[in-house]
C-alpha cells in the first residue's frame, strides 16, 4: 500500500491542501485543492471535507501543516480567523499518529532544498558555500522570515517573527517616510514597509503631494500591490514607481541584514506572492546595492546567492517535506529518511545490543556483522563509550559508536555528540538514541558509498586518504575502514 502523507498551508483566506506520495525524494502531489478558510469552522472540517474527497484508502503516515503565525504547544491561532488550529485534536479525530504544525514560512523552508533549478532564478550569483547556511525573507501578507541551520548535509528551518521587527530606515527619503508613518501610526514595523501592505503605505506617502496618473487603486485592498507595481514597472506614474524604488530598497536590506544574522552563506531565498512579480525591479542595482551595502561585510555579501522562489506553493510542498522528516527524522541525524529505510531492519532491542565487525586490510572487507552482546547500560553525563580492537589489531569491535559521546540534558532528552563526523543526535530515550546512532553509521557508510560520495564526504570532514584506507587529519584516529567491493561499505568506523 502506498504510504502517504497530509500537508497544508493555512492561512487567513484562504487554505490549500495535497495529499503525497511519501517515498519519493521529494514528495509526489497525489491530490491538491484550495478552500476559503473563512467558510469552515476550524481546520479539521477543511481536512475532512478533503479527506472524503480524495477517498484516501487508509489514514495518511503522517500530517503537517503551516500556519501563517507562531506555534505553540501544538497549536496555533491565525489572524482574522476565530478558532485555532490543534495538533493533537487532529491527531484524534483523524487517526493520524502524527500531525505537526510549523509557521508557513518555515514550511517554505523545507520546500527550499528540494526546488528544482526551474523553480529559482537568481539575481546574485554569488559563490555559494556548500556547508554554510541559508536563509528565507518572503513579503506576502505580511512579511516571513526564518533561519536555514546548515546540520550536516541538511538545511533545518528555523522560524523566527522577524517581520515584527523594528523598521531602520537607512536614507533620507526613508527617515521622512519613518517620521510620517510613525505620526499616522505610531510604532513603523518592517512588515509595514516590506509587504504587500507595506508597498500601499509606501504608495500613499509618495502621493501626498501628487495625483497618480496611473491606474487608480481598486476598492479590494488585495489587489492594490499589484496595481501600485503595474503603474510602476509600466513608468505611467512618478509617484508609483517611487514607491516600488522605496520597496524593492527595502526589502533589499532586510534581506542582507537576515544574511548577516544568520550568516547565510549557502544563499538568501525571496520567496512570497510579490517577488516573482518583481524581477525586473530585484535585478536593478537598487536591490543588490542595499542589500550588499554593510561595510565592513560588503564583499561577504557579494559572494551570497540571492534567488527568487518561482515555485507557486512552496510552503505546501514544505509541508510535506516536514510532514515526513520531522515524523521520520530527528532533525540532527545526517540521511535522508529514504536512505535509512533501506537499512538493514534492526530492532530497537538489537541497536541496543550490537557490535559491528570491520576489516582494516585491503581487499578483504566483508559486510558487517551484528551479534549481541551484554546490554549497554545508560551513561552518566558526560561519560563516553568505549571501543575494542580484537588481539590479532585487524578485526574492529565497536560497542556504541566511536568517539560518540552521550549525555543526558535539560527536558529529560539525550544528546549524543561525534567530533570526528561533526555529528549531533537528540532523542527522548536511551533506547532511541542507540537506534538513532546506529542507523545513522548505516546510512552514512553504507549507502553513501553506494552514490559514490564516501569520498567527498570524508575529505569534506578533514579525512584524508592512504592508499587504500582513510585516516582522520584532525582526530588521532589511525584507521579508517573501505567500502567493499561492488561499492558498499564494509564499515566505515574509524578505529580510535
Amino acid at each position: 500500500m502506498r504510504r502517504t502523507i497530509l500537508a497544508g498551508d493555512v492561512g487567513g483566506t484562504k487554505t490549500w491542501l495535497g495529499l503525497f506520495d511519501a517515498d519519493p525524494p521529494r514528495p509526489v502531489p497525489l491530490a491538491c485543492a484550495r478552500y476559503s478558510t473563512p467558510e469552515f469552522d476550524g481546520l479539521g472540517d477543511i481536512v475532512a471535507r478533503f479527506l472524503d474527497r480524495a477517498r484516501t484508502e487508509a489514514p495518511p503516515a503522517a500530517a503537517c501543516f503551516g500556519v501563517a503565525g507562531p506555534v505553540r504547544n501544538e497549536t496555533a491561532r491565525l489572524t482574522n480567523i476565530p478558532w485555532a488550529a490543534d495538533a493533537r485534536a487532529l491527531r484524534d479525530r483523524f487517526r493520524v499518529a502524527r500531525v505537526h504544525l510549523v509557521n508557513d514560512v518555515e514550511a517554505m523552508g523545507w520546500a527550499i532544498p528540494r526546488l528544482a533549478a526551474d523553480e529559482l532564478t537568481a539575481v546574485q550569483t554569488g559563490t555559494p558555500a556548500a556547508r554554510g547556511n541559508a536563509a528565507l525573507i518572503a513579503p506576502g501578507t505580511g512579511l516571513g522570515e526564518a533561519a536555514l541551520h546548515r546540520v550536516g548535509p541538511r538545511l533545518v528551518p528555523m522560524p523566527s517573527e522577524g517581520g515584527h521587527a523594528d523598521f531602520a530606515a537607512r536614507t533620507p527619503r526613508e527617515i521622512e517616510f519613518a517620521a510620517w508613518f510613525a505620526d499616522e501610526r505610531g510604532r513603523v514595523s518592517l512588515e509595514d514597509v516590506v509587504s504587500g501592505p507595506g508597498l500601499v503605505n509606501l504608495h500613499t506617502f509618495t502621493h501626498r503631494a501628487a495625483a497618480c496618473t496611473g491606474d487608480a487603486l481598486p476598492a479590494d485592498r488585495r489587489r492594490r500591490p499589484a496595481t501600485v507595481t503595474a503603474n510602476a514597472l509600466a513608468d505611467t506614474c512618478a509617484a508609483c514607481a517611487e514607491a516600488l524604488r522605496l520597496f524593492v530598497s527595502a526589502l533589499g536590506a532586510a534581506a542582507g541584514n537576515l544574511a548577516l544574522r544568520t550568516l547565510a552563506t549557502a544563499g538568501v531565498y525571496v520567496g512570497g506572492g510579490i517577488a516573482p512579480r518583481l524581477l525586473p525591479a530585484l535585478r536593478s542595482r537598487g536591490f543588490i546595492d542595499a542589500f550588499a551595502d554593510k561595510r565592513p561585510m560588503r564583499a561577504l555579501l557579494a559572494q551570497m546567492p540571492v534567488r527568487v522562489i518561482l515555485e507557486e506553493r512552496p510552503a505546501l510542498l514544505g509541508a510535506a517535506v516536514a510532514a515526513r522528516e520531522l515524523s521520520e527524522w530527528n532533525p540532527c541525524r545526517q540521511q535522508e529518511r529514504t536512505v535509512l529505510a533501506r537499512g538493514r531492519g534492526r530492532t530497537r532491542a538489537q541497536s541496543d545490543r550490537l557490535r559491528y565487525h570491520g576489516h582494516a586490510g585491503a581487499g578483504r572487507q566483508r559486510e558487517p556483522a551484528m551479534e549481541e552482546t551484554e546490554e549497554m547500560s545508560e551513561p552518566s553525563a558526560g561519560e563516553r563509550l568505549t571501543t575494542t580492537t580484537g588481539a590479532d589489531g585487524d578485526v574492529v569491535r565497536i560497542e556504541g559508536e566511536v568517539r560518540w559521546e552521550i549525555r543526558p540534558a535539560e527536558g529529560g532528552y539525550y544528546v549524543g555528540e561525534c567530533d570526528a563526523l561533526d555529528l549531533v543526535l537528540q532523542s527522548n530515550t536511551w533506547a532511541e538514541m542507540m537506534e538513532s546512532i546506529v542507523e545513522t553509521m548505516d546510512a552514512l557508510f553504507g549507502d553513501l558509498c553506494a552514490e559514490n560520495e564516501l569520498e567527498d564526504f570524508l575529505r569534506e570532514r578533514g579525512w584524508v586518504a592512504h592508499g587504500n584506507a582513510f585516516a582522520g587529519a584532525k582526530f588521532d584516529i589511525p584507521v579508517f575502514l573501505l567500502p567493499a567491493e561492488g561499492g558498499r561499505a564494509d564499515s566505515a568506523i574509524p578505529v580510535h
